[in-house]
């Protein structure tokens, strides 16, 4: 999914067009340094304010969630040119034996894809039984990410459950606890 961010304001030049690849994480940081404000340390994403400027910063994966939201379980990787797409809900164990995930299939679809987003947008071309290496290079990035968000909603799930009942009642209201 590719979403433009256009940003206007003091301290931006104007008809700049980045092309490297960034993710939603990466806009607050942008805005706060926009702002002279600090980033906190604790702030996923990076400031994009070096590429607005024309300088190169260093390449990071960007994660999603592919396929079934409501599992929050990120299924997709973008690094560089290439871009895995993990389903999940396929996997009978995630574990890497033989270069690749064990799977079982629950549809059609095969389980573990790998495109090269540059070369095919489209992703006509499943590129993952050609390069295992990558496949089992972003899998790493993948699991290492999934710890992270795991481990959050765990930190997550013991803040809400230190709140008063006033404000779980409120943010329930508001949509943002269930």
């Amino acid at each position: 999914l590719q979403v433009m961010l256009i940003l206007s304001g003091p301290g931006i030049p104007g008809g700049v067009r980045v092309k490297e690849l960034v993710g939603l994480a990466d806009v607050a940081p942008t805005l706060l340094t926009l702002c002279d404000l600090p980033v906190p340390e604790t702030m996923k994403g990076r400031s994009l304010v070096p590429l607005i400027r024309g300088e190169k910063i260093d390449p990071q994966p960007v994660f999603s969630v592919y396929g079934n939201v409501d599992v929050q379980e990120p299924g997709s990787v973008i690094y560089k040119e290439h871009q895995l797409i993990m389903h999940m809900e396929k996997f009978k164990e995630h574990s890497v034996k033989t270069g690749l995930p064990e799977a079982v299939l629950l549809a059609d679809e095969e389980p573990i894809q790998l495109y090269n987003y540059i070369a095919d947008p489209n992703e006509m071309r499943n590129l993952a039984k050609e390069f295992p290496a990558k496949v089992v290079e972003l899998n790493r990035m993948l699991d290492r990410h999934q710890r992270l968000v795991s481990s959050a909603q765990v930190l997550k799930g013991r803040q809400f459950n230190k709140m008063d009942e006033e404000t779980r009642r409120q943010l329930r209201a508001l949509g943002y606890v269930k």
